[in-house]
């Protein structure tokens, strides 16, 4: 092998060592923020928002949250901030994004996008959705 073959190689292996550093620093301060906290079941949780409404929406949105954090949506808590403290689109910036177009389906509700860039926690997407449902009916 020549040596640009083996500075390609090593040029890689070091970045995929560092994607893997990254990858498991994000974790590590996602269950950082959760740690010590007992699970909340959809009925607890509901129980932290103000109307019926929100209620009703808050465990059906925290549910759709578990293919985009590193942490069990049980210990999450309705003011946590998804990006900043939950990790939400920290690899890529599409988790994101694909998390609104996630709960726009289960929930019936398009969220345009400067909507979506204001809400940074779980009760903001849920009392916005809630919001407009409201309106709808």
């Amino acid at each position: 092998m020549d040596t640009n073959h083996l500075l390609i190689e090593a040029l890689i292996a070091l970045s995929v060592a560092g994607a893997v550093c990254v990858h498991i620093s994000k974790r590590r301060k996602a269950r950082r923020v959760v740690r010590g906290r007992s699970p909340l079941s959809a009925a607890e949780f509901a129980a932290l928002f103000a109307t019926e409404a929100q209620a009703a929406l808050a465990p059906l949105i925290r549910d759709r949250l578990r293919a985009y954090i590193p942490v069990d949506p049980a210990l999450v808590r309705p003011d946590d901030r998804l990006c900043e403290e939950l990790q939400l689109a920290a690899m890529d910036g599409l988790d994101a994004n694909a998390f609104v177009a996630e709960v726009e389906k289960a929930v019936g509700t398009k969220i345009p996008n400067k909507d979506a860039e204001s809400m940074f926690t779980l009760r903001d997407i849920v009392s916005y959705v809630a919001a407009c449902k409201g309106r709808d009916q």
